[in-house]
């Protein structure tokens, strides 16, 4: 508070009258002298949803609206490249928790760099709130770890890139073979009583596998996630791709020990007529053809929205089918 003295010679301190006078308006003052914030973020909010540009200009306007235009732009996070990593990882150490705690999807395009093992330990500490996360198939490892507190509800896991591919790949074939000669499958032994569940697997209801493996004739799914059916109770929805007709069975016959499975998509990449009489007829099983697009590998027609590379699961495709195929039982069934 400032203050102006009226009288410019006085005799004594007590002939100085003091009047307050208030300081300039702010920025941020009078926004918040005008709207509350949960008004206030509410209508950022809007404005920003879906519209980038928006968002960071909202971002820029002040404090009081930056930090509920923050609150959409952390929302969800695509990091594509190793300086991208550090730059997010620099952010959590100093951003506020309650902008991170908005983090909702979290997309990894590459591998975080090497001997960077702090950032997953960072993001577990700082973005608790993480329902779909993306990553490639190295980073499984780290994000098992006992103190690991990522939780999320999707999971889609691409194929390792870099230097360290074929060392990854190596370890996890022999692991599926060793397994696969020793029990007939894949599934890692079973926990010891004094083990606990990854916290990874405790919610998660959807799961995608991206990742294109050699045409073995076992199922390389339980292997590559190091976790056994028990631990994937939760998962209701599970696409994966298959390069042969021996894999494509053994893929099923992991996938469908899953307890709360209700949608099981296959992305093939051979005809219908190698395994139509092999694989089982559960309504739950959706094939996928891809070719020079993916295809619907029984009725051999174009699926919408489709990409041959396998970066979409097409869940609400595959659940259209099992309808389809639940109506057309129901049909038989009464004779019609």
């Amino acid at each position: 508070m400032s203050f102006s003295l009226l009288s410019p010679r006085p005799q004594n301190m007590n002939q100085i009258q003091w009047i307050p006078v208030q300081p300039e308006p702010t920025n941020i003052s009078l926004v918040a002298a005008l709207l509350p914030d949960d008004i206030l973020f509410l209508i950022v909010r809007l404005a920003a949803k879906d519209d980038l540009p928006t968002t960071l200009s909202l971002a820029l306007t002040s404090k009081a609206v930056g930090r509920a235009a923050e609150t959409v732009l952390y929302n969800s996070v695509k990091l594509q490249s190793r300086p991208a990593i550090r730059m997010f990882c620099t952010t959590l150490c100093t951003k506020g928790r309650h902008i991170l705690a908005e983090v909702k999807a979290l997309a990894l395009e590459v591998p975080t760099p090497k001997l960077f093992d702090d950032f997953w330990a960072v993001v577990s500490k700082r973005c608790p709130n993480i329902e779909t996360l993306t990553v490639r198939e190295q980073e499984i490892e780290a994000l098992l770890r006992p103190e690991m507190n990522i939780r999320p509800l999707r999971l889609s896991i691409f194929g390792a890139v870099g230097n360290r591919q074929s060392k990854h790949r190596e370890s996890l074939l022999r692991t599926a073979l060793q397994s696969y000669h020793a029990a007939g499958d894949s599934t890692p032994p079973e926990k010891r009583h004094d083990e606990p569940d990854p916290q990874l697997w405790s919610r998660l209801t959807h799961l995608h596998v991206a990742s294109a493996w050699p045409s073995v004739p076992y199922s390389l799914l339980f292997t590559l996630l190091r976790a056994r059916p028990d631990q994937l109770g939760h998962v209701t929805h599970i696409a994966a791709r298959a390069g042969s007709t021996h894999q494509l069975v053994a893929m099923w016959e992991e996938a469908r020990r899953l307890s709360a499975l209700r949608v099981c998509v296959f992305q093939v990449y051979i005809p219908r007529k190698m395994w139509a009489n092999i694989l089982p007829r559960d309504p739950r099983l959706v094939p996928f053809r891809v070719g020079l697009g993916p295809r619907d590998a029984e009725a051999d027609h174009d699926v919408s929205e489709g990409d041959s590379g396998g970066e979409n699961p097409h869940w609400g495709w595959a659940e259209d089918k099992i309808k389809e195929k639940e109506a057309l039982a129901m049909r038989k069934a009464r004779g019609w």
